[in-house]
């Protein structure tokens, strides 16, 4: 096995993250990729490190990589005024 439990999902990357929570120290479900299921990668997102399957699509807004808590945050953050 790869000792990074990489060798079953080195076939895609994590899709990438253009905003960023707030939080100083976001929560993390996972360090590596060995942390996750089998098939799903460790991945950077909106607000921590989370595992997440592997995206469907080319591209993979962030948006659809957040949790309620997440969306939460995000709106307060983007408001107007």
């Amino acid at each position: 096995a790869h000792p990074l439990g990489r060798a079953a999902n080195s076939a895609w990357s994590c899709p990438p993250v253009r905003f960023t929570c707030a939080l100083h120290n976001p929560p993390n479900q996972c360090f590596v990729d060995r942390h996750c299921p089998r098939g799903k990668r460790c991945c950077r997102t909106f607000c921590g490190r989370k595992c997440i399957s592997n995206p469907t699509a080319a591209f993979t807004p962030e948006f659809l990589l957040l949790g309620k808590d997440d969306e939460n945050s995000l709106a307060s953050h983007l408001q107007c005024g």
